[in-house]
C-alpha cells in the first residue's frame, strides 16, 4: 500500500512521549488560518520553489515543455497553472531549489526508515504519524503503524484534529497507542471561522475515542485573536474535564515560523496572528491544567 508523505523527522521531542520519528502525511479535512504546514494541506502534491536557494542559471526553463518556468532580470517567475509535477525542472536543478513537496512512499519505505532508529527510542518512545490529518490516509497509517509494532517499536501515536468519520479512527485504533487530539476552540461557530468547518464531529469523536482506552494527549493551539481568552480556555477545559483516557493537555502558542512555505507553494499567507504573552499562557494553563 502507498501514501503520500510531505516530511519524515528523525530525533522529534515534542510529538509524544520520548524520542519520536515523526511521519508526516499529506491531506487536511480542516483549513486552519494559522497552519504552519501549508504543503501538508492538499492531498496531491505540488511544486516547491526556495528563491534564496535558486542561483537564476535557467536550467528549468531550458527543460520544461511546459513554459512553467521564465526570468526577467534577475526574478524567477512560475506560473504554477501550466504545471504537471513532471518534475524535469527538479531533477535538472542544481541547487535543490525546486522540490516535490510530497513523495509517494510504500509502508514498507516507512517501516525500513523507521527501523533505522529503533536504538533511539528506549522503552517510551516511537512513531508518530502526523499531517495534515493522518487519519484522511488511514490504511496507509494503519499497515505503516502495525509494520511498526511488528518490528519492535515501543510505541504509535497519530496526530490528529478529529474531523474524519469515525470508521478511520476504527481503522487505525488496533495499532495505536496513544492519540494527540487538537481542541482549537469550543465555540462552534468561533471554530467555524477559525478552522472552516464546525466541531461538532471532533468533540463527539474525542468523547467516543476517551472510552476506548488509548492514550490521549491533548493540544491546544492558542492564537492571538482566535481561542486566547478566559472564557474559551474555561469553555475548552469543560469538554477535557470529564475524559478519563487525558495523560497530558498542553498549550501550544502561536508562532509565524511557516509563513514562508506558503509562497514557496503558491499560496498566500492568510494572516499574522498575536502572540499570547507568558502571563496569560500561564492563566491558561491554570484554567485547562495543562502545561505548556
Amino acid at each position: 500500500m502507498t501514501g503520500e508523505v510531505f516530511n519524515i523527522q528523525r530525533f522529534s521531542l515534542h510529538d509524544g512521549p520520548g524520542i519520536r520519528t515523526t511521519v508526516f502525511m499529506s491531506g487536511c479535512s480542516l483549513n486552519c488560518r494559522w497552519c504552519h504546514n501549508p504543503e501538508g494541506k492538499l492531498p496531491a502534491p505540488l511544486l516547491q520553489y526556495d528563491d534564496k536557494k535558486c542561483l537564476k542559471c535557467g536550467k528549468c526553463a531550458a527543460v520544461c515543455k511546459k513554459s512553467v518556468h521564465s526570468f526577467i532580470g534577475p526574478e524567477h517567475l512560475l506560473n504554477r497553472s501550466r504545471c504537471d509535477l513532471c518534475c524535469d525542472c527538479v531533477a535538472e536543478c542544481p541547487s535543490r531549489a525546486l522540490n516535490r513537496s510530497s513523495e509517494v512512499y510504500t509502508s514498507e519505505d516507512v517501516i525500513k526508515l523507521v527501523r533505522r532508529d529503533l536504538s533511539f527510542y528506549g522503552q517510551e518512545g516511537g512513531v508518530t504519524f502526523s499531517g495534515g490529518e493522518p487519519l484522511l490516509q488511514a490504511g496507509f497509517t494503519a499497515e505503516c503503524a502495525k509494520g511498526c509494532l511488528e518490528c519492535g517499536v515501543p510505541s504509535v501515536a497519530i496526530d490528529t484534529a478529529g474531523n474524519v468519520d469515525r470508521s478511520l479512527f476504527e481503522t487505525v485504533l488496533p495499532y495505536t497507542d496513544y492519540f494527540l487530539f487538537d481542541i482549537k476552540c469550543a465555540s462552534r461557530d468561533r471554530h467555524v471561522r477559525a478552522a472552516g468547518a464546525p466541531n461538532d464531529l471532533i468533540i463527539e469523536n474525542l468523547r467516543w475515542l476517551d472510552r476506548q482506552g488509548p492514550g490521549i494527549f491533548i493540544r491546544i493551539p492558542v492564537i492571538g485573536g482566535i481561542n486566547d481568552s478566559n472564557e474559551e480556555m474555561k469553555a475548552i477545559a469543560a469538554i477535557i474535564e470529564p475524559l478519563e483516557s487525558v495523560r497530558e493537555v498542553r498549550l501550544i502558542p502561536y508562532h509565524s515560523l511557516g509563513a514562508e512555505k506558503y509562497g514557496s507553494v503558491g499560496m498566500d499567507y492568510p494572516e499574522i496572528f498575536g502572540v499570547p504573552d507568558d502571563e496569560s499562557m500561564k492563566e491558561f494553563s491554570r484554567i485547562t491544567g495543562g502545561v505548556y
